[in-house]
């Protein structure tokens, strides 16, 4: 009988590992992404505070707007068009006015181009207000993108890679950081190794985890550059070190939440290892193993796509909690080609699902892994597009366990045996007018102020969605706690109206 029960617990444990292996294509959105223009990944957002969060994608000469609603349904709800190059770099609140801004760029003239903001009207209404764009026509912006870590008051700043007015198409140099200086005017506050040739990749947080900022960017030797924040409150970074590899040009950087779980974050890049054809690609992860400052490679998967156009957009990776255990994976594509990893432990990964589109040849592709209807299984948001305007499209993978609604047994496994996967994930989004957060059993939320009383004190006994009223809390820091059960998530928000 006890030979029958270990065989047992075995069995189940090595189920509720494995079973995250099978992904189900829940949407289909076609004419996602146009040939001639997919260097931006999708990007998420909730424009009018209906609680139904919206996927941006860029096409070709459209940027479209996509609404969630029920049953992995995904609408048309708004488009902004363009006859030339349009793109966006996300969205946020960048003149702390409560109002959603959109950050895109848009062709002047030739090789020209504009840097534009558009902000809503009202809370709820589209983007339609344009209400700054730069002075002066850029010969070319290399990289884009929108970030609150800069600098420790949470304020949502726009940063990228090859400063515009030194930056030619063909080189990029330096990064720099805008900021709002009121009344919907935005200026360059600050520029770094403006000598520095640097390429479309970069990222930024506290790798080393001593509560300072890193900014990492490539070069297009596949170099990488750190600069690190002074302080957090100030918008000032020093250049530490650099990671030399010889190779082609990088198109994405990740800074990683120390994915496999061994105290240390880690730094993900996406390269162009030789031209071909096929074109060999590669992902590598970085970490500083010895606590010395210095970056080691502890895992790289290599493949080729075979691809003769826009050579480093052919890929892209993301992390999420795909499957549903309350742990990251990491998500790669490379041409039509999708694959999912997850750490087995310090520096290890195993490769747990993988994909090929069977309907067309991809020449470009982006990932994005986000849980659109809160069920703590992350999508998989994949976006490519052929050789021929035809051939574009989005699709979205989810869990098939999510998707069919298996129960999945909760009972622990037997000590020493094969980890059991989790199939709920405590998790909380922390909005400026509610708290969404979910319970698999019963739960407490509670918020402090910075003094540490508690605000407001919430308790459920039902499992679900559960929704928090913070309209009433005045601008200023609070710390959230989640908790249920023996599991707890704490995160610190910044109130700003």
């Amino acid at each position: 009988m006890k030979i029958f029960r270990l065989l047992f617990f075995i069995t189940l444990c090595l189920f509720l590992k494995t079973r995250a292996e099978s992904f189900e294509e829940i949407s289909y959105i076609q004419r996602g992404v146009h040939p001639s223009m997919s260097f931006t990944r999708q990007q998420i957002s909730d424009y009018n505070n209906d609680f139904d969060e919206e996927l941006i994608i860029n096409n070709g000469r459209k940027i479209l707007f996509y609404e969630y609603q029920s049953e992995n349904t995904y609408v048309l709800i708004d488009s902004i068009v363009d006859t030339n190059l349009i793109w966006t770099s996300g969205t946020g609140n960048f003149d702390q006015d409560g109002l959603k801004d959109l950050l895109i760029g848009m062709p002047g003239d030739d090789e020209y181009m504009h840097l534009m903001i558009l902000e809503q009207i009202d809370s709820t209404s589209f983007f339609d207000n344009l209400v700054w764009q730069s002075d002066t026509l850029y010969r070319s912006v290399y990289y884009l993108s929108i970030s609150n870590n800069l600098k420790g008051d949470g304020i949502e700043r726009i940063y990228g890679g090859g400063i515009p007015e030194i930056t030619t198409p063909t080189n990029g140099y330096g990064w720099y950081y805008f900021t709002c200086t009121g009344d919907n005017q935005y200026e360059i506050l600050n520029t770094f190794a403006e000598s520095t040739r640097v390429q479309s990749a970069m990222d930024i947080g506290d790798i080393d985890g001593n509560g300072l900022t890193e900014m990492v960017i490539t070069s297009p030797e596949n170099y990488l550059y750190f600069f690190e924040s002074e302080n957090l409150s100030d918008t000032t970074f020093i250049k530490q070190d650099s990671l030399t590899e010889g190779g082609y040009g990088s198109r994405a950087l990740l800074i990683l939440p120390d994915i496999d779980r061994d105290g240390t974050n880690e730094i993900m890049k996406y390269q162009l290892n030789y031209l071909g054809p096929p074109n060999s690609y590669a992902f590598i992860i970085y970490e500083d193993t010895s606590g010395t400052g210095v970056y080691d490679t502890i895992w790289r998967r290599d493949f080729e796509v075979d691809t003769d156009y826009s050579l480093v957009y052919a890929g892209d990776m993301d992390y999420g909690d795909v499957d549903g255990d309350s742990l990251n994976e990491l998500v790669i594509c490379g041409g039509r080609h999708i694959e999912v990893w997850e750490s087995t432990g310090d520096n290890q990964f195993e490769m747990s699902w993988e994909y090929t589109d069977p309907t067309y040849n991809t020449i470009q592709s982006h990932i994005k892994c986000h849980d659109f209807n809160k069920n703590g299984y992350d999508e998989i948001i994949f976006s490519g597009c052929g050789q021929s305007v035809g051939d574009e499209c989005t699709r979205i993978f989810e869990d098939s366990v999510a998707v069919n609604g298996i129960e999945e047994s909760h009972e622990p496994c037997a000590k020493n045996l094969v980890p059991c996967a989790v199939s709920h994930e405590l998790k909380m989004q922390i909005q400026n007018q509610y708290i969404i957060w979910n319970t698999n059993t019963q739960g407490t939320l509670t918020v402090y102020d910075i003094s540490g009383r508690e605000v407001i004190k919430e308790e459920s006994k039902a499992s679900g969605t559960h929704k928090t009223d913070i309209r009433h809390l005045k601008n200023g820091i609070y710390f959230i706690k989640l908790k249920e059960n023996n599991r707890t998530i704490k995160e610190k928000h910044f109130l700003i109206r």
